[in-house]
């Protein structure tokens, strides 16, 4: 049981790789996720095909998981580079998000309130 689910987080890892990599805009960094995500996914196949005996086994770890301190620096250092990736699109997407969101303000009839709550509800809904 405890194989099958961490065949399922590789798996997952692998195609929100490829997601972030087909959401981002500029090609240069496309690829560089497109390639990262590739490699991490080639070393996962190549560790879980080689213990089930589907290719012969070559030695590659499994990342993330088996003993090797390069290994794990360089697994760590793919997913530091795409999540900088993912934060880099989330800006770029950001800020034409933030434009369409502004509205103009509309002056609202209060029931009861004080003016320093409406004003700070205001205030809120226009961030």
């Amino acid at each position: 049981m405890f194989g099958l689910c961490l065949i399922l987080v590789c798996v997952s890892c692998f195609l929100m790789f490829l997601n972030i990599a087909m959401q981002m805009k500029d090609r240069f960094y496309k690829y560089v996720a497109l390639g990262l995500g590739t490699i991490y996914g080639f070393q996962v196949f190549l560790s879980i095909g080689g213990n089930i005996k589907f290719i012969p086994s070559t030695g590659v770890t499994l990342p993330l998981v088996s003993y090797g301190g390069s290994s794990l620096l360089s697994t760590l250092m793919i997913f530091a580079i795409i999540q900088g990736l993912y934060i880099l699109r989330h800006r770029e997407g950001g800020d034409q998000s933030e434009q369409t969101k502004k509205r103009p303000k509309q002056k609202s009839k209060s029931s009861g309130g004080s003016k320093k709550q409406e004003d700070f509800v205001t205030q809120w809904l226009d961030e």
